[in-house]
């Protein structure tokens, strides 16, 4: 179900969508609503796992254990999938292309300056073309990723591999295929974290993407909420 809120001049209730046809919708609150009475005007905010942050207006028509309002009418869309970032653990293979093999004007000439080190700190095996490397994704939203490597990146590499599970089709969960751009690096206790954008991406893989970070992202909601 769809993470929403439903908010009056006065009052409002969070909740998620039980069902929805465009002009009638069902909210299934997570506290008692008060404040909310019929033919109150309200707002309702939606996060559509495509669309992004959808608000509507509309009227309440019933209050109780569910909140109805019908009346319903699009006001605006908001795309926040830059922000919409959700916690993973995504074990992967890589193939890696260093950025010293891009041609000029490639999408990895980001212009950013790469992490200073000398010759005595490269591993031959790394110059190695299309070099197979394990990463860990740690966090994902609909336009980039922080991972962890087995190799030491710099800025301006490529990693180009399989994210696990993302599309969900009738033949049940298949991977997406993406490119990463390394961007920034940055080490924590330790260990250092590549930050990366994706390239490449067209705009149903996006859309997958960001269905993929919606829903795991309620699931985790869900399981916070049973373990309390």
């Amino acid at each position: 179900m769809r993470p929403c809120t439903v908010a009056g001049a006065e009052a409002g209730v969070t909740g998620h969508i039980r069902s929805f046809d465009g002009r009638d919708a069902v909210v299934v609150p997570e506290a008692l609503p008060r404040g909310l009475t019929p033919g109150m005007p309200v707002r309702l905010r939606v996060m559509d796992d495509v669309r992004g942050e959808c608000h509507y207006g509309g009227y309440v028509v019933r209050v109780g254990a569910i909140v109805e309002i019908g009346s319903i009418e699009l006001e605006s869309v908001v795309q926040k999938r830059d922000g919409v970032r959700v916690g993973v653990r995504l074990l992967c293979i890589a193939a890696l292309e260093r950025a010293d093999t891009h041609l000029p004007g490639d999408a990895a000439d980001t212009g950013e300056p790469a992490d200073e080190h000398t010759a005595d700190d490269e591993d031959p095996a790394d110059e190695a073309p299309g070099r197979s490397v394990g990463v860990t994704v740690l966090d994902l939203s609909a336009n980039g990723t922080r991972l962890t490597c087995t190799a030491r990146l710099d800025v301006g590499d490529i990693l180009t591999f399989d994210l696990p599970a993302v599309v969900v089709g009738r033949g049940g969960a298949l991977p997406l295929h993406v490119q990463a751009l390394v961007v920034r690096t940055q080490s924590l206790a330790g260990v250092v974290h590549y930050g990366c954008r994706f390239v490449g991406l067209d705009e149903r893989s996006s859309d997958h993407l960001y269905a993929y970070v919606a829903r795991t992202q309620r699931e985790q909601r869900r399981v916070r909420a049973e373990s309390t």
